[in-house]
């Protein structure tokens, strides 16, 4: 058998190896959008949203028509003593109105055979058909339809809690995502600000080698240059480690394999613009999920409220009937049919002579509604200190960015002319060493600094549920303006 030449082995090798996927570059806005679309709990919030909105649509029911219906057969006794057949069958059907009142309608048909008949004139068997129209107002208890009107209020309640939970869920989410991805993108300045600080190390290795070759640099410039490089070398290779870790935390929020490749963005300077805290408050009050639900809670006392008040009061309904019953059958003296219009009015009155219940019920529900208005005033007050400290922070994180900055440039400015001076002779190798030590410092300083600031304008947009926007489609819930990490 022929053996096919070497190329040809090496080029099925090269097509046959796994091929590197290059390092994804993630904001935190897509890692968010990625989370959004996995995370159980999430999806278990918009579960119980799906539920609460069935809600309404079981208070609408109230309205519908309801049918009755019966027949049947029974042997009994006539008031002669006689034995008698009897087939019936009848149906009832009704709704409730917004009002309260009630409208009904019925219709009922029966057949009777008697064994003897009690006299000439009545006929056996005899038909019996009914049909009637009846109408019911309440007067007092259950006018208005409270249990219609107040469901109605309940369940959008329902509904703006169960909201306000799955934002709530959201947030809690995106704060444990921000986390994750700040500390990520810290641990990522570092290693950077480590990868450059092995790049100045190994070439004044490189350069304090030469030297020594030629007899001008001693043994301890050659050790302390050397020391140097170890020690970024160890300190990166720590900061690896701890940024797998992140990234398979990362991976798993996001329903990634544990392995995918990516890094999260490097900060930006974010622009200096006007704050104003006192419309990002208005845009947080307007977003916050505990008011919702506290608002919420509140209509659901509201709620509350009126039905006990409805229920402590005295039945007083008012029926009006009217129809028509007809009889048909032959007699001794021949057939029978007639028809006659039937009808009444008569007043229904009922009263609850023990109420220790619903007005320990009526007592509750106001509770309710005064812990829903203080918790309300709680969170306002809390949203004012968050907002405001959050703007004050964000000020101060400017201006420290700025200085970290312009220490930034004036350690490189050091560094460069030390590092020209030590090529002519004229400054020792420690001296080199502390600057570039000062530098290294001087990176991470600004790194992290701008990290902090993106970190806190990540916050802020979380607390003003601007988040959300910069996500697109992935929440259905309320929205703010503006976003994260812009400017603010």
């Amino acid at each position: 058998m022929r053996r096919a030449p070497p190329w040809v082995l090496s080029l099925a090798l090269l097509a046959a190896s796994p091929v590197p996927r290059a390092e994804e570059v993630l904001s935190l806005e897509q890692a968010l959008a990625r989370v959004v679309e996995s995370y159980p709990s999430l999806a278990v919030a918009g579960a119980q949203l799906a539920r609460a909105r069935q809600e309404n649509a079981r208070i609408e029911s109230l309205l519908g028509w309801n049918l009755a219906a019966q027949g049947g057969y029974a042997r009994e006794v006539s008031i002669i003593g006689s034995p008698t057949d009897r087939v019936s069958l009848g149906a009832d059907l009704d709704r409730r109105l917004r009002s309260g009142s009630t409208l009904g309608l019925s219709g009922s048909a029966a057949r009777e055979d008697s064994e003897l008949t009690f006299a000439p004139t009545i006929p056996n068997p005899q038909t019996t058909t009914e049909f009637g129209i009846n109408y019911r107002q309440p007067w007092a208890r259950g006018d208005d339809f409270p249990d219609y009107a107040q469901g109605l209020k309940t369940a959008g309640a329902t509904l703006a809690i169960a909201e306000a939970d799955r934002r709530g869920e959201f947030e809690q989410v995106a704060r444990q995502v921000a986390e994750l991805y700040y500390s990520a993108s810290a641990t990522q300045a570092r290693l950077r600000s480590a990868e450059r600080a092995i790049g100045r190390a190994e070439r004044l290795l490189d350069y304090v080698r030469r030297n020594a070759r030629l007899g001008v640099s001693e043994t301890k410039d050659l050790l302390q240059a050397e020391a140097q490089l170890r020690a970024r070398q160890a300190e990166r290779d720590g900061l690896v480690t701890a940024w797998e870790q992140q990234r398979v935390n990362l991976n798993r929020l996001m329903g990634r394999p544990w392995s995918e490749p990516f890094r999260p963005q490097a900060p930006e300077t974010v622009p200096a613009a006007d704050a104003d805290p006192a419309a990002w408050q208005g845009e947080a009050e307007r977003h916050s999920p505990a008011i919702q639900r506290n608002r919420a809670r509140l209509d659901l006392a509201e709620a509350a409220i009126a039905r006990a008040r409805d229920a402590r009061k005295d039945k007083l309904d008012v029926v009006y009937s009217l129809g028509s019953r007809a009889r048909r059958g032959d007699a001794a003296v021949g057939s029978v049919s007639d028809s006659e219009l039937v009808g009444g009015v008569r007043l229904e009155y009922g009263r609850a002579l023990d109420r220790r219940g619903v007005d320990a019920g009526l007592v509750q529900a106001q509770i309710d509604r005064d812990i829903a208005l203080e918790n309300i005033r709680l969170v306002q007050d809390d949203l004012h200190y968050a907002v405001y400290g959050l703007a004050r922070q964000i000020e101060a994180n400017r201006n420290a960015v700025e200085s970290a900055r312009r220490s930034l440039d004036v350690e490189q400015r050091k560094l460069a002319e030390a590092t020209e001076r030590y090529r002519r002779g004229r400054t020792e190798t420690d001296r080199l060493i502390q600057y570039e030590a000062e530098l290294y410092l001087a990176e991470l300083s600004w790194e992290q600094q701008l990290i902090e600031l993106a970190r806190r304008h990540t916050e802020l947009a979380v607390v003003r549920g601007a988040l959300w926007t910069r996500i697109g489609a992935a929440m259905d819930g309320p929205r703010g303006d503006g976003g994260a990490g812009g400017a603010q």
